[in-house]
């Protein structure tokens, strides 16, 4: 990504009050197979342009601890 995105995008988490990461919601290891399941059916998935299914959802997950 570019540097400048990613700057934009973590001042915007900043300012929103999303945290750095699943861990510091509460999210545990042992919850990713349950979360990624819940993920890969949500109807949002729907309107991603790439498609999205388990595959993906895993790897964001992966992403985000």
């Amino acid at each position: 990504l570019d540097a400048d995105l990613v700057g934009v995008l973590t001042r915007l988490a900043v300012i929103g009050g999303i945290p750095p990461g699943l861990a510091l919601v509460g999210a545990r290891r042992e919850d990713e197979a349950r979360l990624v399941a819940l993920a890969a059916v949500q109807w949002t998935g729907t309107f991603n342009p790439r498609p999205f299914d388990a595959a993906g959802a895993r790897i964001l997950f992966e992403r985000a601890w």
